[in-house]
């Protein structure tokens, strides 16, 4: 009743995913990744609630999400949260996956014999 209530609330409610979301990230430009029990990470424009990408590349379910830093400007400062920014995801299939979000190229790194629940910048 109160999963109900709480949608019907909802600013947006942005429907993509197979399965259950796991994990959330807020991006640059008014996105925000998602990544889902399906084994996909879903980037949304928040806006208006459309799907720009895809990405698709785990064997099991998508456990975490996080944003590389990158210097993407003159000062050389790192920008968490510019369009230039990388995602890294974790999942239950032992690895993290570094992405392109834009483009959604990702490089597998092999990380652990089991299950990765969480990721940090």
């Amino acid at each position: 009743v109160a999963a109900q209530e709480s949608a019907r609330n909802a600013v947006r409610v942005l429907k993509g995913h197979e399965g259950c979301v796991m994990c959330l990230q807020p991006m640059a430009g008014g996105r925000l990744a998602s990544g889902s029990a399906d084994r996909s990470i879903i980037i949304w424009d928040t806006g208006s609630g459309r799907i720009q990408h895809t990405l698709r590349g785990h064997g099991d379910a998508v456990r975490g999400l996080t944003l590389l830093p990158c210097g993407d400007d003159e000062t050389g400062r790192e920008a968490a949260v510019g369009p230039a920014a990388r995602l890294v995801s974790c999942s239950a299939d032992g690895t993290l996956r570094l992405w392109e979000a834009e483009t959604g190229s990702c490089r597998a790194i092999p990380a652990h014999s089991s299950w990765v629940n969480s990721v940090e910048a």
